[in-house]
């Protein structure tokens, strides 16, 4: 074994870093090379996707709520109108290839419209979602994905809509990938 000023077994730690940033959310970093630096990061990439968890928002529209089931944190009470803001450094720029998210629904069901920066911001996805038989029943739910993230993003506005019982759906998380 040798050490870090020899060139040793050190030069080739490979290591995970987790980032916890704004509301909750975080990056995932796979070091590819670190030489026990203060720079240490030769390269890095991030892994997709990115997950916002539904109850982690920083700005919300009257009426939805936290909810916890089951050892399961999650956005509930989401009426048509309403609307959910996720600030995150790490949401970045670029094609987004992939829109999941994990919901759940004793009701018809509803849409949900993704916007970068706000109501006013490019819309970047729409979820469909259905009547998954209750409340807690989680289904995944792959999006439609409308375009590219706006260079600089640095927040993911999120509008439901939909008609029936007042309530629509409850939000377990977001991926972007």
């Amino acid at each position: 074994m040798g050490d870090s000023s020899s060139g040793g077994w050190f030069k080739w730690l490979v290591g995970v870093v987790i980032a916890v940033l704004a509301a909750g959310t975080g990056i995932v970093a796979l070091l590819d090379y670190f030489d026990g630096s203060d720079d240490a990061v030769e390269e890095a990439s991030v892994l997709s996707p990115l997950r916002i968890q539904g109850e982690n928002y920083t700005e919300s529209s009257d009426g939805v709520q936290t909810l916890t089931e089951g050892g399961v944190r999650f956005l509930g009470y989401v009426t048509d109108g309403t609307w959910t803001t996720y600030s995150s450094a790490g949401l970045g720029s670029g094609v987004v290839d992939a829109i999941m998210t994990r919901v759940a629904s004793d009701s018809d069901g509803g849409t949900m419209l993704l916007k970068a920066d706000g109501d006013n911001g490019p819309q970047i996805g729409e979820c469909q979602v259905a009547g998954t038989g209750g409340w807690t029943n989680w289904e995944t739910v792959r999006c439609d994905v409308q375009g590219r993230v706006p260079d600089g993003m640095s927040q993911l506005y999120v509008e439901f809509r939909g008609v029936g019982n007042p309530y629509l759906v409850n939000v377990d998380w977001i991926d972007l990938r």
